[in-house]
């Protein structure tokens, strides 16, 4: 169990993505042990995909950074929606994608086994790093917010080498697979600028 334990952490930490230290398959921090290979996704996976699905117009996406030394915020953060109208703030880094681009990407996160290891963050501020998000139509039971699954990854870890964004520059197109592709490089920007002082 330890090994198991032991290799998947060095496997997320390799990736840069990486839970926090407290929080691994089968801890509290994040619910079900992932199932073992041919058994078929984890009741957490098929509850995602079915919240997810129920109503892909209303699912969005979120790339953004979290960093003490940008406390206002990210401002190259970005979302990806199905249908910029449900979006009262109409924000300038909001890119549509199709509702069929959205099933692709849950699937991608289903069939990689991404929702058993959502991040599951400690209470008060959120560590630095950054962070993707995708979040559905309905709030979870108990709650007043939509369901949200989220995954963290380390300050210097480049996009380019995480699945996630792999996944999207591909599956996307125009403006919005532009946003992916540049996604942090603002931000990389100002950590390798305050680095350096």
């Amino acid at each position: 169990m330890y090994r198991q334990r032991a290799l998947l952490l060095l496997v997320l930490w390799v990736s840069g993505c990486s839970p926090p230290p407290e929080v691994g398959p089968g801890s509290n921090g994040t619910g079900a042990t992932p199932p073992a290979e041919g058994n078929g996704p984890s009741a957490k996976t098929r509850e995602a995909v079915e919240n997810l699905k129920a109503d892909l117009a209303a699912f969005e996406v979120s790339i953004y950074t979290w960093s003490l030394q940008k406390p206002g915020g990210d401002q190259d953060g970005i979302r990806l929606v199905t249908d910029p109208k449900k979006d009262p703030a109409k924000a300038k880094r909001e890119f549509l994608i199709s509702e069929k681009q959205a099933a692709g990407l849950i699937d991608y996160l289903a069939d990689d086994g991404l929702f058993d290891r959502v991040y599951v963050p400690p209470s008060g501020i959120l560590p630095p790093g950054w962070y993707v998000s995708v979040s559905g139509w309905k709030p979870a039971p108990g709650q007043k917010a939509a369901w949200r699954y989220q995954w963290a990854c380390r300050l210097d870890v480049k996009p380019v080498t995480v699945g996630i964004i792999k996944h999207l520059t591909t599956a996307l197109d125009g403006d919005a697979r532009a946003a992916v592709e540049g996604s942090r490089k603002g931000a990389q920007q100002a950590e390798d600028d305050h680095a350096k002082r």
